[in-house]
């Protein structure tokens, strides 16, 4: 059941892979709004690291661990908007960072009445350093074309169910595609601050199925259609 606590956040993590979780949770646990739940699901038994859990639990007390058997990231996504208690909701991918603000900066915006937030991003390599810095105003084009909304988005949950929640059938452009959806039903809220830090590395899921998540993008390019 949902609990209508105001301002309370519902952080998404689904991991397949442990190699820069530790990281991840480092940022989460840096936060200065504090009134958030951590939502980490571990996407298969085998992908369960329990040095890195055992940290995450002694030291983020919002944390709440799920392990379950593999399924793919599309259908852990689900579970995990399943098991979120609150009204706001946003994702961190088990490789990328958190700034220590991002979450009391959204939602500082998020309670002047927008239904989506957010921010500019780096990117950086796997050893963390910054290798690139992006930022987009927001229109429907940057959105089609640079899908500026890409990190980090705070949304509410009556937004996500309003639309319908994540399309299983996009297996690897499920953000992008809900995001089009949002836009048709809200106005985005642009907050020109960078706050989260995107990895690129050889084992993130956009370089290992890169031609399954460009045919899914062109995808949903052609089935939104959007003015500019």
């Amino acid at each position: 059941m949902l609990l209508l606590v105001p301002n309370m956040i519902s952080l998404i993590t689904t991991s397949a892979r442990s190699d820069f979780l530790m990281e991840a949770a480092r940022s989460v646990r840096s936060q200065t709004f504090l009134d958030f739940e951590w939502i980490l699901l571990i996407d298969g038994e085998e992908n369960a690291d329990d040095l890195v859990l055992n940290w995450i639990t002694d030291n983020v007390f919002q944390s709440r661990i799920f392990i379950r058997e593999h399924q793919g990231r599309n259908k852990s996504l689900i579970d995990a908007h399943k098991l979120a208690n609150f009204p706001y909701i946003g994702w961190l991918d088990d490789d990328d960072l958190l700034d220590p603000i991002c979450l009391a900066s959204c939602i500082e915006l998020m309670s002047h009445g927008h239904q989506l937030v957010y921010t500019n991003h780096h990117k950086i390599n796997d050893l963390g350093k910054i290798i690139e810095s992006r930022k987009f105003g927001y229109s429907h084009r940057n959105l089609r074309e640079f899908f500026c909304a890409f990190h980090f988005r705070l949304f509410t949950r009556e937004l996500y169910d309003l639309v319908g929640g994540i399309d299983s059938s996009f297996d690897y452009a499920m953000d992008y595609e809900l995001v089009l959806r949002m836009a048709k039903a809200t106005q985005f809220c642009h907050l020109d601050k960078f706050l989260y830090s995107y990895r690129v590395h050889p084992n993130r899921i956009s370089e290992l199925h890169k031609e399954e998540q460009i045919k899914f993008h062109l995808r949903v390019k052609k089935s939104y259609e959007l003015s500019v």
